[in-house]
């Protein structure tokens, strides 16, 4: 303890002979800057003379850029604000101060610091204002220093800069107009112009302004980082490039994730995958989230990639890829991406279902996932899993094998298999409106309207204010003319949207139906007040021919027969001839059923009607009034009589000078009846020769081209006609309300074109057709499960044994199967390429000892 004592003091002694700076100096040598201020403050405080001064000015200067270079620029500014309090005598330390100063955010105390040597260094206040630039743009929070020019001017480039990421360049080119290019922020101003060309590829233009950059400044140095990493012919291992990697990142990544593109974008799965799997540990270390965001956005170009190859080259990608990325957090043990391949191309649901299930499994313990989002995301898996299963029931419906009783009953299986996963995904989550509408769209494509109410009910339970779920229960109400619920559900759908169209229309019909259904109960006062409540919702629905027959017959039944005349004077002074008028009484005179004696005059004066002169309008007119009945399927007595005579008088206007409307109504009147398919082919034809502008036309054309059938529909022609509609379409829809009605219809449709293309029944026996006369029958693993299934329902009807057509037993064998697919622990089995395959409904049997 005395030894202690004794060096203690001896060391104090020296310390005390020492030079007060020597500590000082010896702490900022060794980086230990905070320690340099405290000392410094210490002897200053013991000794304020001007050597202790100056010793603290540079400690405060040293500390300050310590934590601005370390990213900690508040607490540099704090310690800069030390500094200035604290006075700064050195000359040698005015202008690194200053400099320091406009760093942090302090251009005015940095300006006001450079002034005492203004004599001595002119160009100083230029340096420093365009220093502050620089701050105010990067950091536009360390700018509130900053003389107001350079902050209104940097915040008109960071809006410039905005623009040009949106790629509005006229808006970039604007908020730039009144910079100068010799004001402090002209190098930005540069710089942006530049950034625009870079954008548009536009290489001359980009190095015109770029080349001009002063390269000590941060325009200048952004600027070169860019072009060194993507302008065209830029290289990617440049020794220049190397060391902005190694500072940003760490190590050199850029160039292997480039050349990783490359391999993907030429279908190079087994070089992508290799260089996948040396990048991956270095994108870990970067970012952890940097693999998983790799995987996601090459999952589908792998998909669509494997789906083109062999079976044993696809698995062999799929493995390799599975090896050298990062799952995602949602997907740990990749069942999603095994089912989302299965349900590829050569794939089916029934391959695909097995992983669907194992992955809800994932779900419940995901690391991507907090418990509450878990029963969320298995509806979200059970609602796609049910919609495929329920596609899958309704193109057994649509075979041409509809009606033998094993196919029927096997569509009824996958119409449960449907139901159940829809109505658990509903139980996980009573709140998920897609698992309601899947559910909705497959009871309607199985031709069953009220349990897809009854679902669209449950809905509303749920979702009180689904919009579109009211409209469609209003419709579906109307159809089972049902006004008072029709009525109830469009009142709830206009409250939400007061002004939209489509609800109006839809309370318009509701109310007008109902007015039918009070005068047959001979509630005659009732009746004409939902006739007045509907034209309070269309005005101008007063003085139309539909509405004023339906009140004309009305008042013929409550005996006010001179009411009713002056109500069909009205509407035959809207036309230019009266036939669709008689039309229009008679059939309101059947559906209020009116006396025969009261019909009479109207059955006459339409039996005249039909034998005068055809006209454009009266085609357009009577075309228009009949749709209706027929697209909403709405009954009357004499409809189809109605509908023939209509086709008979439409069927002598092939010559007729149509004006558009009438003659876009026409068809697409003559649409809705099947047998009149080819009297609404010549006139759609002629429509679209006489009115080239007009898109509905060949809209109507290739969607009657596509309802031939896979086997008879052209559609290659269908697929040209759709497209140039859609073009007319969009061209027009800015000032058109109707043609932009059509744009969403167009591309509807040619989505569903797709879809037919894509499809195996294409072609006779799908893609893999039979060869031509005296070829031998294919072997069974080179055709599709359907076509199977097909091969053995026409054979068993025949009597005949499948399994005889296809040779011997020892060829076709179940057993022999197993080696293809693979034990469970090395993976599962890929959809691409030829192989066999058992049907999708259940496996084959095996062949009969004999």
């Amino acid at each position: 303890m005395a030894f202690w004592r004794a060096n203690k003091a001896d060391r104090d002694r020296k310390e005390g002979d020492r030079s007060p700076g020597l500590e000082v100096e010896r702490l900022i040598e060794k980086g230990r800057l905070k320690d340099a201020v405290k000392q410094a403050k210490l002897r200053h405080r013991d000794d304020p003379s001007p050597e202790h001064h100056r010793l603290l000015e540079r400690a405060y200067l040293l500390r300050a850029r310590q934590l601005l270079e370390g990213g900690m620029a508040s607490a540099a500014q704090e310690v800069a604000l030390h500094l200035v309090e604290f006075g700064v005598t050195d000359p040698g330390l005015i202008g690194p101060s200053a400099e320091l100063l406009a760093g942090v955010g302090l251009a005015d105390r940095a300006l006001a610091l450079q002034a005492r040597l203004a004599d001595e260094d002119p160009e100083a206040a230029g340096r420093l204002l365009r220093r502050a630039a620089d701050q105010a743009v990067l950091h536009p929070g360390r700018s509130t220093g900053a003389p107001p020019e350079i902050r209104s001017g940097a915040a008109r480039v960071r809006e410039a800069l905005d623009a040009v990421r949106r790629g509005d360049e006229e808006a970039a080119r604007s908020a730039l107009k009144d910079i100068t290019r010799g004001s402090p922020l002209g190098e930005w101003k540069r710089f942006a112009l530049g950034l625009i060309a870079f954008r548009g590829r536009d290489d001359e233009r980009c190095r015109d302004a770029w080349d001009r950059l002063d390269p000590d400044r941060a325009p200048g140095r952004i600027a070169k980082g860019l072009r060194s990493l993507d302008l065209p012919g830029a290289d990617l291992d440049a020794p220049g490039l190397e060391p902005i990697e190694r500072r940003a990142l760490g190590e050199p990544v850029l160039g292997p994730l480039r050349a990783l593109g490359s391999m993907v974008a030429q279908d190079r799965w087994a070089e992508a995958t290799r260089i996948l799997s040396s990048i991956r540990p270095a994108l870990r270390r970067i970012d952890p989230k940097l693999g998983e965001r790799l995987t996601r956005i090459l999952s589908l170009p792998l998909i669509k990639a494997v789906s083109r190859l062999g079976y044993a080259e696809a698995q062999r990608t799929i493995r390799a890829f599975i090896a050298g990325a990062d799952p995602l957090p949602i997907d740990p043990r990749w069942n999603r991406l095994w089912a989302l391949i299965w349900e590829g191309p050569q794939g089916h649901i029934d391959e695909a279902e097995p992983f669907w299930r194992k992955y809800l499994k994932d779900l419940e313990t995901a690391p991507g996932l907090r418990d509450e989002e878990r029963p969320t995301a298995r509806a979200i898996v059970l609602t796609h899993l049910g919609r495929e299963l329920a596609e899958e029931a309704s193109a057994m419906d649509d075979t041409p094998l509809s009606g033998f009783s094993r196919i029927d009953a096997e569509a009824r299986r996958e119409r449960k298999r449907a139901v159940d996963c829809l109505e658990e995904a509903l139980r996980l989550c009573p709140t998920h409106r897609p698992a309601y509408q899947a559910l909705i769209d497959a009871h309607r494509a199985w031709g069953q309207p009220e349990e897809a109410a009854e679902v669209g009910r449950l809905l509303l339970d749920a979702l009180p204010d689904d919009f579109d779920t009211l409209m469609d229960l209003a419709a579906h109400h109307y159809r089972r003319d049902d006004p008072g619920m029709a009525l109830e559900y469009a009142g709830r759908a206009r409250a939400l949207r007061p002004l939209d169209d489509e609800a109006i229309g839809q309370e318009w019909s509701a109310r007008v139906s109902l007015a039918r259904h009070h005068a047959l109960k001979r509630r005659f006062d009732e009746a004409r007040a939902e006739f007045d409540l509907a034209e309070r919702l269309r005005p101008e629905s007063a003085r139309s021919l539909h509405l004023l027959a339906r009140k004309a017959v009305l008042e013929l039944k409550a005996g006010r027969d001179d009411r009713a005349r002056w109500l069909i004077a009205e509407a035959e002074g809207l036309l230019a001839e009266p036939s669709p008028l008689w039309l229009a009484l008679l059939i309101e005179a059947r559906r209020y059923k009116l006396p025969k004696k009261t019909r009479e005059p109207f059955e006459r004066s339409w039996a005249d009607a039909l034998s005068k002169k055809r006209r454009s309008e009266t085609a357009g007119a009577l075309a228009e009034l009949l749709s209706p009945f027929l697209a909403g399927d709405v009954p009357y007595t004499g409809r189809d009589t109605h509908a023939r005579q209509v086709a008979d008088y439409l069927r002598r206007t092939t010559r007729l000078k149509y004006r558009r409307e009438d003659l876009a109504s026409a068809c697409s009147f003559l649409g809705l009846i099947p047998r009149e398919r080819k009297l609404f082919e010549t006139l759609a034809a002629k429509g679209s020769r006489n009115f080239p502008d007009a898109p509905e036309f060949p809209m109507m054309l290739g969607a009657f081209e596509m309802e031939k059938g896979p086997f008879r529909a052209d559609l290659p022609k269908a697929r040209r006609l759709l497209e140039k509609g859609l073009h007319l379409a969009e061209a027009q829809a800015p000032a058109d309300p109707r043609a932009a009605a059509m744009v969403p219809k167009l591309r509807e449709t040619l989505t569903s074109l797709e879809d037919l293309a894509a499809l195996p029944m294409h072609s006779p026996f799908g893609a893999f057709p039979f060869g031509g006369p005296g070829s031998p029958l294919p072997d069974p693993s080179s055709l599709p499960p359907h076509v199977l299934d097909m091969i053995e329902t026409i054979a068993g009807q025949a009597g005949i044994d499948p399994e005889d057509l296809f040779g011997d037993e020892d060829e076709y064998d179940d057993d022999d199967f197993g080696d293809l697919f693979g034990d469970e622990d090395e993976g599962p089995p890929l959809p691409p390429g030829p192989r066999p395959r058992p049907p999708a409904s259940k496996p084959r049997k095996k062949k009969r000892e004999r």
